[in-house]
């Protein structure tokens, strides 16, 4: 981890010699000198040197108290003759740390750059390579630019061709005039230079720095100023630049880095090498920092970053497709990839929550390795859940086959166990669209199990089938309850009545309000979860009295259009099975008129069926459910348990089959009951047996021609 830098603390062994040359006025060599002396830098300047006896900087280095040389270069008429006086007096000087070229107007020999390379530096007024040579500001101003800048570089045997040291880019207003970019570039020259100058002699460690740019600006502010304490530098774009500006935070906006503006309506802010480049580079790799000078770049230490809004806008269904595409982020993912990739040396930060801890860590010496990894993670999951979402939502507007599934869920809750105590469990939200469970609120009792959860979505998808006053009581994720009733606590009483032996410990969902008089019902025997969309006041204290309840409110009921199950790790996918049964749809046997009860039942019985596993056979009357049998491997096993079940009840019920009869024996079955009615889907190759059984025991039948399975 980057520390703030050290107060330098230097003895008499740390001082360094400087020789410094110019042609003109001298202001950075004045600056530089200033600011040896207010930091009390152990920087001794042996001369300033220059080729022009009339040069200002030599009446500076005279104010200033430092010793001045001349070598006419007019006089000598002779440039070989200079050049070789020039070497023999930096021979003479030796030994020397550091020849600093300050507005010297004269290109050094090869003999002086060969024999002491990597020992000149010389700053220029441009962001080279762009407005070498002698008037960089004014070309720069001319060429309408909006960006221009300050680089350092060693000398080599070219024209401002040397290796990179350092840059800062300087922005060019509107308002600025020629006047006005020189002041504000010559600023920067008298800040940047010593900084180099200190950085080549002490080898001092560098600012560690942050690239901020979110979209959701929660508690940024508190972390920019935490950093900024630290000692770190603040990089940011757009809008986070000007929120921090206005809180008064110091902060340096991206094109000052990178040298370029924004483009394209801010598509194209950070994707610019000194940004890539300053978050990939490894710190342990000699090559890459050798690059990292080479072309200016400096490290970036911390990547706060989240992305445009794409989630929330995708929900917008009349959206304009336009507006869509342009919330799909390019560069937030792009830096957030990058910087986990080098978690190693880069803090990646994409969530407002870990801001706290990362600051405490660097507080405390530095962020640990297994916190970078798990802050690599998260942001790598994020990305990919954006690029889940992408797809998504353009594959749904484009209405192309989904040749690709992906899935993006983030763990909610760590469960105690799942089906069995031996297994694991977690529950998973959907990170795309919020499903059941975030619609589901406990208001009294322990964490639900993952076997709760199975039951609970069973009994809400069966509910939501049904016209309120309605009751689904649920056990092993089976229905063995159902009814609707004139209140809700006929409802239950009904729906109780079908096996209230099985009812001990289940589950029971009801579609209103759970009054006091219900709940003192409910008490009566031990039922682990209620879940209703309203408990009345006085109800809820009655119901508490059972610690080991669980009490759940849901807001709403809404379930998936595809329905998902794995198969030992590959994955079925199909359309949810939401066909609500309609009587144009349906076909009654021979004609024969229906009574409205029987109307009624009927399609009551074929809705719970829906909702019980194959073969599933339901016997009901009055709505509410008499015998259900389940996931027999026969269907006229299923009828035995159903009708066994319903017992002299069933006479004058109606009995509904998720499938077809193969065979007869069903319809004989119910008709030893006094079924009245059977509704089932039709088509099997002895329809003709079956319906002739139908008539023979006059029992009226009705083909849905939709079948139920639920394996």
């Amino acid at each position: 981890m980057l520390a703030p830098p050290p107060r330098a603390r230097y003895t008499e062994s740390s001082m360094k010699r400087v020789i410094i040359f110019g042609s003109g006025s001298g202001s950075n060599f004045e600056a530089i000198v200033q600011a040896i002396r207010r930091e009390r830098l152990p920087i001794e300047v042996l001369f300033v040197f220059s080729e022009n006896p009339e040069a200002f900087i030599l009446e500076r280095a005279r104010r200033l108290g430092i010793p001045s040389r001349v070598i006419d270069y007019k006089a000598l008429k002779n440039r070989a003759r200079y050049n070789a006086h020039v070497l023999q007096m930096l021979q003479e000087a030796e030994p020397w740390d550091l020849l600093v070229l300050a507005g010297y107007m004269k290109i050094l020999p090869k003999e002086i750059v060969q024999r002491y390379r990597n020992k000149i530096i010389n700053i220029h007024p441009s962001l080279l390579p762009a407005f070498p040579g002698t008037h960089s500001i004014q070309e720069a101003f001319q060429a309408g630019v909006k960006v221009t800048g300050v680089t350092v570089h060693f000398v080599d045997e070219g024209v401002d061709t040397g290796p990179i040291i350092a840059q800062e880019a300087v922005p060019i207003s509107e308002a600025d005039t020629l006047e006005s970019l020189e002041a504000k570039i010559h600023h920067v020259e008298h800040r940047l230079y010593i900084s180099v100058i200190k950085r080549l002699l002490f080898g001092e460690q560098r600012r560690p720095r942050a690239l901020l740019s979110v979209s959701d600006k929660r508690d940024v502010i508190d972390l920019a100023r935490g950093l900024t304490e630290l000692g770190w530098e603040i990089l940011s774009t757009g809008g986070t630049a000007k929120l921090l500006q206005e809180r008064e935070v110091p902060v340096t906006p991206i094109e000052s880095v990178t040298g370029f503006p924004e483009i394209l309506s801010g598509r194209v802010k950070t994707l610019h090498p000194k940004i890539f480049g300053g978050i990939l580079a490894l710190r342990d790799d000699a090559a890459h920092q050798s690059e990292l000078i080479a072309q200016a770049i400096s490290p970036i230490d911390l990547v706060c970053v989240n992305f445009y809004p794409f989630l929330e806008v995708a929900q917008k269904p009349d959206l304009p497709e336009a507006r869509l595409i342009e919330e799909i982020d390019i560069g937030g993912p792009s830096l957030v990839r990058a910087a986990a990739k080098n978690f190693q040396h880069v803090i990646v930060l994409t969530d407002p929550s870990d801001y706290p801890g990362v600051l405490d860590e660097l507080r405390r010496g530095g962020v640990s390795e297994t916190t970078r990894r798990r802050l690599a993670l998260k942001a790598l999951a994020k990305v990919a859940e954006l690029d889940v979402a992408i797809y998504q939502t353009l594959q749904r507007r484009w209405s192309f086959p989904p040749n690709s599934l992906f899935l993006a869920y983030t763990q909610a809750h760590e469960l105690r166990y799942g089906e069995n105590p031996h297994q694991r469990a977690a529950l998973y939200q959907n990170a795309l669209a919020p499903g059941l469970s975030s619609h589901i609120e406990v208001l009294w009792g322990k964490e639900l199990s993952y076997n709760n959860w199975l039951d609970t979505e069973s009994a809400l998808a069966l509910l939501s089938e049904l016209a309120p006053p309605a009751c689904v009581i649920i056990k092993h994720n089976t229905p063995c309850g159902v009814a609707r009733g004139k209140d809700l606590l006929e409802a239950y009483e009904r729906a109780l009545e079908c096996d209230p032996v099985s009812a001990f410990g289940g589950i029971v969902a009801l579609n209103d309000v759970v009054e006091r008089k219900l709940a003192e019902k409910l008490n009566e025997i031990f039922l682990e979860i209620i879940i209703a969309p309203a408990f009345a006041p006085d109800a809820l204290p009655v119901l508490q009295q059972k610690k080991d309840r669980r009490l759940l409110r849901y807001r709403e009921l809404r379930f998936p259009t595809e329905s998902l199950r794995f198969l030992s790790g590959d994955l079925l996918v199909q359309d949810a099975d939401r066909i609500v049964l309609q009587e144009s749809g349906w076909r009654v046997l021979d004609d024969i008129e229906l009574s409205e009860s029987e109307r009624r039942d009927l399609i009551f019985a074929f809705t719970v069926c829906k909702h019980v596993k194959s073969n599933a056979i339901v016997v009901a009357k009055g709505e509410a459910t008499l015998g259900i049998g389940a996931g027999q491997t026969n269907r006229v096993g299923s009828a035995k348990i159903a009708l066994a079940q319903a017992g002299e009840k069933a006479r004058g019920a109606v009995l509904a089959s998720d499938g077809f009869f193969p065979f007869p024996d069903t319809v004989e079955l119910a008709a030893q009951y006094g079924i009245s009615a059977i509704i089932q889907p039709g088509g099997s190759v002895r329809d003709d047996e079956v319906f002739a059984s139908a008539r023979h025991h006059k029992i009226k039948m009705v083909l849905t021609g939709v079948r139920h399975f639920r394996h």
